[in-house]
């Protein structure tokens, strides 16, 4: 199983957003509450550790990258 840790920078194995990790829990299986941005809605979602890795937070690109001002 990989591991992060709060604020570690991930993303879906098959792509997406850059998302932000809060924390680790149990639901059933072991996931991570992640927090992004969709378009300028910020969301959270609980995500299975299985589908995510890490991501470099300096890398351009990222469906759903933007910047808020």
């Amino acid at each position: 199983m990989a591991t992060f840790e709060p604020g570690d920078v991930v993303i879906l194995k098959s792509g997406g957003p850059k998302m932000t990790v809060r924390e680790l829990f149990n639901n059933g299986e072991w996931a991570y509450l992640c927090y992004f941005l969709e378009g300028k809605l910020y969301l959270d979602q609980a995500i299975a550790t299985v589908v995510l890795k890490k991501a470099d937070p300096d890398a351009e690109g990222g469906i759903g990258d933007f910047t808020v001002s």
